[in-house]
């Protein structure tokens, strides 16, 4: 939910057709039998506002809305690109910032693992996931214990001011 009490919802398609009540979201069979990702913007009795696919052979898990109307999502991407956006070689997983009117990516991070996220009044990013090697940012962090908990920060221009981990 938004500040105004707006729905908005973050998935993935397989193939066939889907939808809200707007425009049909087609999604053909892609490689390997990912899917495409879409995000869905409903008013607050569930009538469609606006959304769109927002990423080939990606699949979304979480999003969090921001005081602004940021919305931030965090899942898994199976190509070499997210929008414009290079990822690691294959794929990987991490946050990403999606325009509000375009609904592609705006900027991306990383990490090791799936984070869960939460977004502050100020719009910043926090999250949170446990691994044990961490990665965040295309950096591989040292452990601590055998398996290790990181959480941080991510500004809405998308760069971290601060992380820890605990071991």
């Amino acid at each position: 939910f938004d500040a105004q009490g707006d729905i908005f919802l973050a998935g993935y398609s397989v193939p066939g057709t889907l939808s809200f009540g707007g425009p049909t979201f087609v999604a053909g069979a892609l490689p390997g039998g990912w899917s495409q990702g879409f995000v869905v913007h409903l008013d607050p009795n569930g009538e469609w506002v606006d959304g769109d696919v927002s990423c080939d052979q990606c699949v979304p898990w979480k999003i969090a809305i921001g005081p602004a109307g940021e919305i931030i999502i965090s899942g898994e991407v199976n190509f070499y690109q997210l929008g414009n956006i290079p990822t690691p070689v294959g794929g990987g997983v991490g946050v990403w910032r999606l325009d509000s009117t375009t609904f592609q990516p705006v900027w991306a991070k990383f990490m090791s693992e799936i984070p869960d996220i939460d977004i502050d009044a100020n719009g910043e990013i926090g999250f949170c996931f446990g691994d044990n090697d961490i990665e965040l940012d295309g950096v591989t962090l040292p452990n601590i214990g055998a398996r290790d908990l990181l959480i941080g920060k991510i500004t809405t221009s998308g760069t971290i001011p601060w992380y820890r981990t605990f071991g």
